[in-house]
Parts: structure tokens; sequence; C-alpha cells
């Protein structure tokens, strides 16, 4: 499948996840849109992000829904989940039709325990697991000391002005 639209440049050799960004890179519009998955530490299941213009929802089994407006609360301290069911229900059934959270849990399993035993065999002959840059990173990464209103801010792309 090719995700390059006319006038867009290449093709990919194999199937990718997602939409094209490339109205966003030329400035001729795009979506306001952004689909997460998320499984690691914190969670026994998929949590998944939408963030469509000002709304943001997190949604997951065994976790209450949530919903927030980013415009008014940068900050994501009022919960409106509670008051728009109805918004929160579309979100859920678009996301049940859209992933196989029972396969996707089966598929991160087995990737745990295939670095599991990837880890041990490295801690048996000393290997390190992780990358250590020989240079001061402090200021290259994403780190969570800062409210998350400012991290979003400053990690939009294209950028926005606070």
């Amino acid at each position: 499948m090719s995700l390059a639209r006319d006038g867009e440049p290449g093709t990919f050799p194999t199937e990718l996840d997602g939409r094209s960004l490339y109205g966003h890179i030329i400035g001729d519009g795009g979506h306001d849109e952004v689909l997460g998955e998320y499984y690691a530490e914190g969670t026994t299941t998929p949590l998944f992000m939408v963030r469509r213009g000002t709304e943001k929802f997190i949604i997951g089994e065994g976790d209450p829904p949530q919903m927030f407006d980013v415009a008014s609360d940068p900050e994501e301290l009022v919960n409106l989940a509670g008051v728009r069911n109805e918004d929160v229900a579309g979100v859920e059934s678009e996301l049940a039709s859209t992933f196989d959270v029972s396969g996707l849990t089966e598929q991160v399993l087995l990737s745990q325990h295939r670095r599991a035993f990837v880890s041990k065999v490295m801690r048996t002959q000393g290997i390190d697991w992780d990358y250590t840059p020989t240079f001061d990173g402090a200021d290259l990464y994403i780190r969570n000391t800062k409210p998350i209103g400012q991290l979003e801010d400053e990690s939009r792309f294209p950028g926005r002005n606070p």
C-alpha cells in the first residue's frame, strides 16, 4: 500500500499505520487529530489517547475514561468524561471498532517475554541495555519536569505560540 497522495513524494515498501503529514509539511492544511496507544508501565491493558481539536480523550479497559478540553484546561485537571458521556461513548465505540485490544495484549506480552529473555542474556554477558550518550543530553529529550501544557506547546508541529 502506498500512503502517498497525488503530488506527494515516494511510496513505502511496507504498509504503515497512520496518516500522511504531507499537508502539514507543505503548509496545505492537514488533519487536527492524533491517535496514540500506550501499553507500558502502570497499565495492564492498552490505553488509547485521542486528540481532536481541543478535546483529548484517554480510554482503556479497567480505567475510568478521561476527557479534557486542553484549550481551557491545559494542565488536564478537570475530567469532563462524566459530563460529556455521549462524546466519550462515541470515542469508545470508535476505538473498539478500530483496535483489537486482546490481539494487542497478546502481542505486547509476547514482546515482553522476548525482551526479558534478551535482557537475561545481556546481563549474563555484562552488556548494558540502555544507550548512554557521551554528551549532556539533559535538554535533548522530553522530561517530565514541566507542566503537561507547556510540554505540549513546545513539542507540537508546527509550533504553537503560547
